[in-house]
């Protein structure tokens, strides 16, 4: 669980940290003429920010969870620790991500098309950053699951972190991919 919690933490704390680095460098390019964002689009990027990092903090929730339900085919997880850090991780990420959702909702001008940049931008962001995260995590679910079914007496590690991991990233992804095709079939029309 190390690896994921660890490259998703640092997912949540970058994806903010860019998108506000960006958003300050945008505005104070339109402060001076030369194109740029503004102060509302900044603001719809921030809600686009936090609903990302929601995410990331509510799949290593669902993570936790879903190795602890594997945990029943495999020994080696320690239940009650696991049980309880996946449901406050998946309460946090739902509560932030509803939160700013409603936020972003009220706000948005649908009709704006700054705003559709940033929702695109937003979009294709969690597509690509859920299929490299993908592009890790299936390799290293078959690999443990293989050695792990195979009796590889020199491989320790049961592969229910490795499995839950995995399909957290595939959930993540198909969700993005829906989005990112909807948006382009609208388009189209």
């Amino acid at each position: 669980m190390g690896t994921f919690v660890a490259l998703y933490s640092v997912l949540a704390f970058l994806v903010p940290v860019v998108v506000v680095g960006a958003i300050v460098y945008l505005i104070f390019r339109r402060r001076n003429g030369q194109g740029g964002i503004t102060a509302y689009h900044a603001l719809i990027a921030y809600f686009y920010a936090v609903t990302a990092a929601s995410i990331f903090i509510g799949a290593v929730g669902l993570a936790y969870l879903l190795n602890v339900a594997f945990a029943e085919f495999y020994d080696g997880v320690e239940l009650l620790g696991n049980t309880t850090t996946g449901f406050a991780l998946l309460a946090i990420g739902a509560l932030l991500l509803l939160l700013h959702w409603w936020g972003r909702k009220v706000m948005e001008d649908r009709h704006d098309t700054g705003t559709r940049t940033v929702k695109r931008v937003y979009l294709f962001s969690m597509l690509a950053l859920s299929s490299i995260s993908g592009l890790v995590s299936m390799p290293l679910a078959l690999v443990t699951g293989a050695r792990y079914s195979l009796g590889d007496r020199y491989y320790v590690d049961t592969p229910n972190t490795y499995l839950a991991v995995a399909l957290v990233v595939v959930l993540v992804w198909s969700y993005y991919f829906w989005r990112v095709a909807k948006e382009l079939r609208a388009d189209r029309s």
